[in-house]
C-alpha cells in the first residue's frame, strides 16, 4: 500500500483516497492503474511526503463488476499485462471485498469493492466498501438502509438538478434525519473548479457529514488518467490484511480529519465531461426505465 516520492521526508503517514472510480471497457486497464499512482504521488509531493498509501474506492453500476474480474485474475494468478511483459500483480486480502495491486516498479494499491445505484427520482447513491449488489428503483431510505445492512458505506453523490426544487427539499430533510457517521455525500473533481459550492454540502457540514470527493472518470478513452486525481486523504496508513475494514473505522470517527483535493480543471475540458456526463446520465435514465419493473433483491458479486 506504501508508495515512494522525491519529495521532502516527513515523519507523517498519510492515505490518499479517491472515492468515486469507474473502471470502463475503453481504458487500458495497465496505464489506468499506472495514472492513479502518478496523481496520488502528486499529491504526496505538495506534501512533502516520502512514503504514503493510495486507495480506489470501486462505484460500479448495473452490468459492471470488475472486481469480481480482478479478484478472478487474483485467484488464476494473472497479471495485468503490457503486451507480454507483467506490469500490475493482483493479491488478496483478508478480507473479499478488497485487493492489493502492485507494479513491477514496486508500487501499491488498494482497490476496494463498490456499487453505485441510481434510486427513485434519480437520486445516485454509492456503496462503498461493499461487494454487495443492489437494485437500482429503490426509495432512497431503503437503499441507503440495504448498504448499510451490508457492512458498507451509503454515499448519496452531488447532482445540480437533483439537490434542487422539490427533489431537493427532501433530500435535505433526509439528511437532517442521518447520523453524521452513517451517511456520506458525494463530490467529484469536475464540479470544483467552475461551480460553487453546493448548498447541501453545507449544510451536510454543519451536520458533521463528510463530503468524500472522487475523480469519477467517465467511459471516454482520455478519462484513463483520472483516477487519483481527486479524493481525500487521512493522517493514518491502512493495514494490508484489512484495508476497507481499516479505512471504514477512520471515516465513522470524527476524531480523524478528511482533507478534501482537486485536480485543476480547463473549461474547455469542464465543458466536454459535463455535456458527456448528461449524455450518459440520460442514457442511463433510459436503460433504469427499461428494466424498472424487474424487481429482485441485493446479491452477492461473482467472484
Amino acid at each position: 500500500m506504501r508508495q515512494n516520492s522525491q519529495a521532502t521526508p516527513m515523519n507523517e503517514s498519510r492515505t490518499f483516497v479517491d472515492a468515486q472510480v469507474h473502471i470502463h471497457a475503453c481504458f487500458p486497464l495497465h496505464k489506468f492503474f499506472d495514472a492513479a499512482c502518478v496523481n496520488f504521488a502528486a499529491q504526496a509531493y505538495e506534501h512533502d511526503l516520502t512514503q504514503f498509501g493510495g486507495v480506489l474506492l470501486l462505484v460500479e453500476s448495473q452490468g459492471n463488476d470488475w472486481f469480481s474480474w480482478l479478484t478472478k485474475m487474483a485467484d488464476e494468478g494473472e497479471a495485468i499485462r503490457n503486451g507480454s511483459w507483467e506490469a500490475w500483480t493482483i493479491h488478496r486480502t483478508k478480507e473479499q471485498c478488497s485487493l492489493i495491486l502492485r507494479s513491477s516498479r514496486g508500487d501499491d494499491l488498494v482497490v476496494i469493492a463498490g456499487r453505485q445505484i441510481i434510486t427513485k427520482g434519480q437520486v445516485i447513491v454509492s456503496a462503498l466498501l461493499t461487494e454487495t449488489v443492489f437494485p437500482d428503483g429503490g426509495k432512497l431510505a431503503t437503499t441507503v438502509d440495504a448498504i448499510r445492512k451490508s457492512g458498507g458505506l451509503p454515499m448519496v453523490l452531488w447532482g445540480a438538478s437533483k439537490w434542487s426544487g422539490e427533489q431537493g427539499k427532501k433530500l435535505s430533510e433526509f439528511l437532517q434525519s442521518q447520523k453524521p457517521e452513517e451517511i456520506f455525500l458525494g463530490d467529484h473533481g469536475s464540479r470544483h473548479t467552475f461551480l460553487p459550492y453546493p448548498e447541501p454540502f453545507l449544510q451536510a457540514e454543519q451536520q458533521g457529514i463528510r463530503i468524500l470527493p472522487g475523480s469519477d472518470p467517465l467511459p471516454l478513452r482520455a478519462d484513463y488518467v483520472r483516477p487519483g486525481s481527486a479524493g481525500f486523504s487521512i493522517a493514518a496508513e491502512l493495514c494490508q490484511d484489512t484495508p476497507a475494514e481499516d479505512l471504514k473505522r477512520f471515516l465513522q470517527d470524527s476524531t480523524v480529519k478528511t482533507i478534501p483535493y482537486y485536480a485543476p480543471e480547463t473549461l474547455l475540458r469542464f465543458t466536454k465531461n459535463f455535456l458527456a456526463r448528461r449524455k450518459f446520465e440520460n442514457e442511463g435514465r433510459a436503460q433504469h426505465a427499461a428494466t424498472r419493473s424487474r424487481q429482485y433483491q441485493p446479491v452477492r458479486a461473482r467472484s
